[in-house]
């Protein structure tokens, strides 16, 4: 299991779970996604952490698609 740099509080599943459920796949840094998905260097799984800690009213681009900001 990687060191995500956060403490979970809280926990709603264990760690011994999350050991299990994520033993055979790699761990990606958020700001390594984009490059992740693009370069698809790798055949293993893998998996992300993050923390939202807002988020906008959905909006609507000049292209009419809608998105929200994660802050």
């Amino acid at each position: 299991m990687p060191h995500l740099g956060f403490a979970i509080v809280n926990p709603k599943v264990s760690m011994q779970f999350l050991k299990q459920a994520f033993e055979e796949k790699e761990y990606i840094k958020l700001n390594k996604v984009n490059y992740k998905k693009a370069a698809a260097s790798t055949d293993k799984d893998w998996i992300t952490f993050g923390v939202v800690a807002s988020k906008s009213e959905t909006k609507r681009s000049n292209a009419g698609n809608s998105f929200i900001i994660f802050g």
